[in-house]
């Protein structure tokens, strides 16, 4: 497992981000580094932000409790934190 803390890095002036594999995507958790980066300038960034921020942390979560990498856990748990930020906001 990892450690316990991450960083988070907005990469102003970016529309995505490349990781340590080639792909490029709005959000990258590097693993060794133990940063979250991601990229600022995305299309519809009120809510691709948070949640783009919200499924590379599940993977950071996934990550330190030994479990393998799952989009669609990370998708559901992004998803997950989108809704109650949308009730605590009516």
């Amino acid at each position: 497992p990892i450690p316990d803390d991450v960083e988070l890095i907005i990469c102003e002036g970016y529309d995505c981000i490349e990781a340590p594999d080639g792909t490029k995507a709005f959000g990258v958790l590097d693993v060794k580094a133990r940063k979250i980066y991601i990229a600022e300038n995305v299309p519809e960034k009120e809510s691709a932000l948070p949640h783009t921020i919200a499924h590379e942390y599940r993977h950071f979560i996934q990550g330190r409790t030994g479990r393998r990498y799952d989009e669609q856990d990370a998708d559901d748990f992004a998803d997950g934190v989108m809704e109650r930020m949308r009730k605590m906001n009516a």
